[in-house]
């Protein structure tokens, strides 16, 4: 019998551990964002403030639960969650392998074990949580894992198949989160790095022909994603919000990085009241109307051209270069959300039909209580976000690490890992400036994981391309 090879068993021993782990710490947690994408599932409108993706998968595991009377929907779930980590992790298991059997002395392995456990726990412990939810960010960690994939193997496969591949991971992802505009935005990151590195100082590199490949590749992600933006827009016509809340965004964003310097919102600094509000408040405030803001000056149908305009070219530029090291100054609840799912929870009071037709499939959860072991690691895990701000700094490391490896590394996987924390990151600057928890899990995790595979000896020039 043909042995299993390591890359088989790996993934596979990983998704078993994960899983036993969020099934012992179930149930998951629901929040508003899941009300939405149950809803959503049901009764999809494109352009919402949450696209389909996500909801389509909670509702297609519904039906998958059917097969079993209607049981183990939760199971389902966290098999969904644990199997996007398990893929995701799996990246980090051939650099792990090639360390502990490499000749290092046991001084050197002991110290590099040591720094390797201790952002593991942060990072790991952070993807749990994460995974314990009926948020869309395990999928989306499943995303960054299949265009490491597609990246890892596109040289490899004719380039039609790598650009087909490249046109359905693009429409899949940006529909389940919009912020996953950053993917095939990678591939033209990749593509340049290697035509720059091929002329200065990597002779040897094919840059051209990789250059060339992931070219292609993001053509058809942003085909694929605007063929099937305009087809889903025909077929679930409806809110036209996702412009709305991506001009308040904007503006929110704009308001928090020149504070005084704009008035986008009725509170401005003309009176003391005003000035006190603008300048001290936070941005998940302004954005959630926690403090008396009052309405937009601006008509939010407008394009975002608009308010650039508004504003002026200098105060735009201000806003570019502010926005990224004004972001970390937030900080936002660690999100528990709601472990009960029933008509007595305000998300199920705004969505009834979604509630009536998924407490059939999660019935269950009403009689269950938070797991204690699940507290214990959300209070440990509030204790270093919000009071000792530690994820705010490792959210600065990553950033640091992934302008590091994109002047440094060749690896592909390493490059598409840079180019996401980074893009991510800028995207939440510019388009989302609130700081939750998990917005900081998936900027700091792809980074962390590209450090693993860069530093224990799988980015040099035996790479084969």
């Amino acid at each position: 019998m043909r042995r299993l090879s390591f890359g088989v068993l790996g993934p596979v021993f990983l998704f078993f551990v994960i899983f036993f782990i969020l099934y012992y710490l179930s149930p998951p947690f629901y929040t508003f964002d899941s009300y939405d994408y149950l809803h959503l599932s049901l009764y999809p409108k494109y352009g919402a403030s949450h696209p389909l993706g996500f909801g389509n998968i909670l509702y297609l595991l519904s039906k998958l639960s059917d097969l079993f009377n209607k049981k183990y929907y939760i199971e389902l779930v966290l098999m969904w969650n644990a199997l996007s980590l398990a893929l995701f992790l799996s990246f980090g298991l051939k650099p792990l392998r090639a360390f502990f059997l490499s000749k290092r002395t046991m001084r050197v392995k002991l110290a590099i074990s040591t720094l390797i456990l201790v952002v593991s726990w942060f990072t790991i412990t952070s993807l749990i949580y994460v995974s314990n939810s009926f948020w869309s960010e395990a999928t989306n960690i499943l995303h960054v894992a299949l265009f490491c994939f597609l990246v890892k193997f596109a040289t490899y496969i004719k380039k039609w198949q790598s650009c087909i591949l490249a046109f359905l991971l693009s429409v899949w992802s940006y529909n389940t989160r919009y912020s996953e505009i950053v993917l095939p935005i990678c591939f033209l990151g990749l593509a340049g790095v290697y035509y720059v590195r091929s002329l200065y100082g990597q002779k040897w590199l094919p840059g051209r022909s990789l250059a060339l490949t992931y070219v292609l590749l993001f053509v058809f992600s942003l085909f694929g994603i605007q063929t099937a933006s305009k087809i889903l827009e025909n077929i679930y016509p409806g809110e036209s919000g996702k412009s709305y809340i991506t001009n308040l965004a904007i503006s929110a964003s704009m308001q928090c990085a020149l504070r005084c310097d704009v008035t986008l919102f009725a509170a401005n600094c003309d009176t003391p009241d005003g000035k006190e509000i603008v300048e001290e408040s936070k941005c998940s405030e302004l954005i959630f109307g926690l403090k008396p803001f009052g309405g937009s000056v601006l008509d939010m149908t407008d394009s975002p051209v608009q308010i650039f305009r508004r504003v002026g070219p200098m105060m735009t530029i201000k806003w570019l270069l502010l926005a990224p090291f004004t972001y970390l100054s937030d900080t936002h609840a660690l999100e528990t959300g709601l472990f009960q799912f029933g008509d007595d929870q305000l998300g199920a009071k705004n969505y009834p039909e979604a509630t009536k037709y998924y407490s059939q499939y999660l019935v269950g959860a009403k009689k269950l209580t938070p797991n204690l072991a699940f507290i214990s690691l959300v209070q440990t895990l509030d204790k270093y976000f919000r009071t000792n701000k530690i994820f705010h700094m490792l959210t600065v490391i990553a950033v640091l690490l992934a302008i590091f490896f994109i002047f440094m590394s060749i690896n592909p996987v390493v490059l598409l890992l840079s180019f996401y924390s980074l893009g991510t990151y800028l995207v939440f600057s510019y388009l989302n400036p609130h700081v939750p928890f998990r917005y900081l899990v998936i900027i700091i995790a792809p980074s962390f994981l590209a450090a693993l595979i860069h530093f224990l000896g799988c980015n040099n020039k035996s790479y084969t391309l």
